[in-house]
């Protein structure tokens, strides 16, 4: 399907729909790959009854646009309406998805949207943190731009959150997402997976990680 942007780009992304799904799932990937490379995701999520929409951003595959802090924000807000609006998702049994660069999206939208729960794999805290990873000089975090700034945002979520991270994590540091767990406010559960790194966590941990989404989302949106 094609979503519309209020600032007019227009969106390449799909939607996963059951007969009678527990719930909906509005999954952020991560910076790497597009839709195509999200299918096996799709289909897990599918596989646990819940109706899955991943959002193509502007600049990806065949949406329009290029790529930009502001803008995905815009393209986040744009899914959410669209679900919460026409689809007929009731906040209350949307449950936001977040991979790495997706995570950050996620927490900003659930700020200042309800939601019934957020899931986070390998979120890191701001793109300044980051850049301190690749040149460990201490006064970069105050020169580097505070861009998708999730440590700022985290408090402001209310929804409970499950958050998943690799130990061997090569692109987002394990410490990150660990810190980021820990100034979370409110209903949290943590789940790390060992041997396996940023891009391979799901392929390694299949099953694992469908039984932690499988458990987080029962407990968010109980059957009615």
């Amino acid at each position: 399907m094609t979503l519309g942007t209020t600032d007019g780009e227009r969106l390449d992304s799909w939607f996963l729909r059951l007969e009678k799904p527990r719930a909906t799932v509005l999954f952020f990937h991560g910076n790497a790959g597009n839709l195509t490379h999200r299918l096996d995701v799709l289909e897990t999520l599918a596989g646990i009854g819940l109706d899955a929409f991943v959002l193509g951003y502007r600049g990806y595959g065949r949406s329009t646009g290029k790529p930009g802090e502001a803008g995905l924000y815009l393209d986040a807000e744009a899914a959410y309406a669209h679900l919460t609006g026409s689809a007929g998702v009731a906040p209350d049994r949307l449950v936001l998805l977040g991979e790495s660069l997706g995570c950050a999206l996620a927490i900003d939208l659930a700020a200042t949207r309800p939601c019934a729960g957020m899931i986070l794999q390998s979120p890191f805290l701001s793109i300044a943190e980051m850049a301190t990873q690749v040149i460990p000089l201490p006064p970069l975090r105050w020169v580097v731009p505070r861009m998708f700034d999730s440590l700022g945002k985290i408090g402001k979520v209310a929804a409970p959150k499950l958050f998943l991270a690799a130990r061997r994590d090569e692109v987002v540091p394990f410490g990150q997402t660990r810190r980021l767990f820990e100034v979370a406010p409110g209903e949290k559960e943590w789940a790390e997976f060992e041997d396996c790194g940023h891009n391979d966590l799901f392929l390694v941990y299949r099953r694992e990680w469908t039984e932690a989404v499988d458990r987080f989302v029962a407990r968010v949106c109980p059957a009615r």
